[in-house]
């Protein structure tokens, strides 16, 4: 089961980071304001995955592949990690699909 784990910055920002079964990082989000708009941004994200809202791109420089989660509103939610391939990047995504709707919050702010 995956995990959003919630922190806060030295200056005073949050955001949440999307943990896999696996341990690994699969999303990053954007910085909040506040931790109760953090908490709202993670419940986006989990009713997004149903109509699986990614984007999937690669860098300009050295064409890393990576995806975006985006909101129905079509603001970006997170972004994923850079990837050695487009299999490996999909295959993340598949992950993402498989354990955020189920995962529980972690509060670490």
């Amino acid at each position: 089961m995956g995990k959003y784990i919630i922190r806060k910055s030295f200056d005073g920002k949050y955001w949440w980071v999307l943990i896999g079964p696996n341990e690994e990082n699969l999303l990053t989000s954007e910085a909040y304001t506040s931790r109760e708009s953090c908490l709202k941004g993670v419940e986006i994200s989990k009713e997004s995955l149903k109509d699986s809202n990614f984007k999937m791109l690669m860098t300009a420089r050295k064409y890393e592949p990576y995806f975006t989660q985006i909101a129905d509103n079509y603001q970006i939610l997170a972004r994923s990690e850079m990837y050695s391939t487009a299999y490996a990047r999909d295959a993340a995504t598949d992950s993402v699909k498989n354990c955020a709707a189920n995962a529980i919050i972690e509060d670490l702010s």
